[in-house]
């Protein structure tokens, strides 16, 4: 028999580590790539966060930034950008942006 996949296995996706800058206001953040696959965010002043890919959707992620929403991004095929939206938990409205790769 095969064996049964875990819920706990994280999805594949390009190497988004590095630094993003959003397009929309100017945010910095900071990613890295954890050893199980997953990403932790760091934006100074703004705040922390994590990432991981979408299971099946091989170049989307969601994002949880703590405290302060949540989303889903899809990385361009290039990987220097990605595009989204997060849902801001105050205002419970879905603020869309496009990160831009500044550095891996």
């Amino acid at each position: 028999a095969a064996p049964i996949p875990r819920e706990a296995e994280v999805a594949q996706g390009p190497d988004i580590s590095g630094a993003w800058v959003s397009q929309k206001d100017g945010t910095a953040y900071f990613v890295t790539r954890r050893d199980d696959g997953t990403f932790s965010i760091s934006s100074p002043g703004y705040g922390e966060g994590e990432a991981a890919f979408i299971p099946n959707m091989p170049r989307k992620f969601r994002v949880e930034m703590y405290g302060i929403g949540h989303g889903e991004f899809a990385v361009s095929n290039t990987d220097e950008s990605a595009i989204g939206w997060l849902m801001n938990h105050e205002s419970n409205r879905k603020e869309y942006d496009t990160l831009q790769r500044v550095d891996r």
